[in-house]
């Protein structure tokens, strides 16, 4: 009998609850603000807490009407969705230029540009 006690005893498992392991943080959704006013100099943006001035927009055409890049200036970090044609394009830092060069067929204007906090 002692060994059969012993024997359950020894198989018993008990389990401790305590509080419920934290979930980590949700990472917040970016903040993005559209730029309406694509080649204006000077340009600033204001975006949650960071202003983003444009500095220069790079051109593909000697008229300036096909603006194919930026440099900005930026109080705090930011990225930019750039969309010329049909592609989208994301970028980080403070200068964007079109990855298919500057010149050719396949080097589409910004047609859309949205910056992101």
């Amino acid at each position: 009998m002692r060994a059969l006690i012993a024997s359950l005893l020894g198989s018993l498992v008990v389990a401790v609850s305590g509080p419920a392991p934290k979930a980590a943080p949700a990472e917040p959704l970016p903040t993005c603000v559209k730029v309406t006013e694509i080649g204006a100099l000077p340009l600033t943006v204001q975006v949650a807490d960071v202003k983003v001035t444009f500095t220069e927009w790079s051109a593909k055409d000697a008229d300036a009407k096909e603006l194919i890049g930026f440099r900005a200036t930026s109080t705090g970090t930011v990225s930019f969705v750039v969309r010329a044609g049909a592609e989208t394009f994301e970028a980080h830092g403070l200068s964007w230029l079109n990855p298919h060069g500057v010149v050719g067929r396949h080097v589409l204007p910004i047609d859309g540009l949205e910056v992101c906090r």
